[in-house]
Formats: C-alpha cells, structure tokens, sequence
C-alpha cells in the first residue's frame, strides 16, 4: 500500500439460543494484526430508528458515529451489551462490530495478517 489505507468491515453478532440471554457482552482485540505496517480498531456499530445497522458506501468510508478504539484488553474493552433471547420464528437479536483496518504507507504485501477479537460476558 503505497499511499496506505484505511478499510472498514461490519462484523454481526446474534443470539440464536433458544433459552439463553447474552448478557454483558464485551469485544475487544487480544491480537493485533501480525504485520508491523497494519493495526486493527473496532467500533460497536450504531442502529438506527428502524433497528437497522447503515450501511457504508465504500470499504474505505468510515460509519457515521462510530467511535474506534484499539481495545487491547477486557479492561479496555467495547461495551457491546445484551441480546435477548430470540422470539420464536426469528433469527435472533444481532448487535454489529464495525472493524477498522489501517495500513501504513509503503507497507509490504503480506499473505497472511492475522488478529484475535474476544467477545466474551468476562467482568
């Protein structure tokens, strides 16, 4: 990435259990990327009046209020919060983690660029 870059992903995390609340949920990235030249934040995505996630225009358009943090632990984790048990005939209650990705300028190609996100009801 020459000029480097800045890409966003909604990641969806739903409750489908038949009887079991998520309660507590927090998400937060145990592993950065492996690549010295990349970094990972995330953000809780935000839902509108309809109790929809909006959508972005381009991979490379950061969602509108969505505060990124780089979260590197359960003390500094995102709030992600409950989801419900689902209604019958559902496909449960969804809440959406927006990932952030930051390339460096003059970053090498690399085949591989892993990282770790948690998402756990730890206190």
């Amino acid at each position: 990435a020459a000029a480097g870059r800045t890409d966003y992903r909604l990641i969806l995390i739903s409750n489908t259990h038949p009887s079991e609340e998520f309660v507590g949920l927090k998400a937060y990235i145990s592993t950065q990327t492996s690549s010295p030249s990349t970094s990972l934040e995330i953000g809780l995505a935000i839902k509108t009046d309809s109790n929809t996630i909006t959508a972005i225009t381009a991979e490379t358009t950061a969602p509108a209020g969505v505060t990124f943090s780089a979260a590197p632990n359960l003390a500094g984790a995102i709030t992600i919060g409950d989801l419900p048990v689902p209604i019958p005939g559902t496909n449960g209650h969804t809440k959406g983690l927006w990932l952030k990705r930051i390339v460096a300028a003059g970053a090498a190609a690399t085949a591989n660029d892993a990282s770790v996100i948690v998402i756990t009801n730890a206190a």
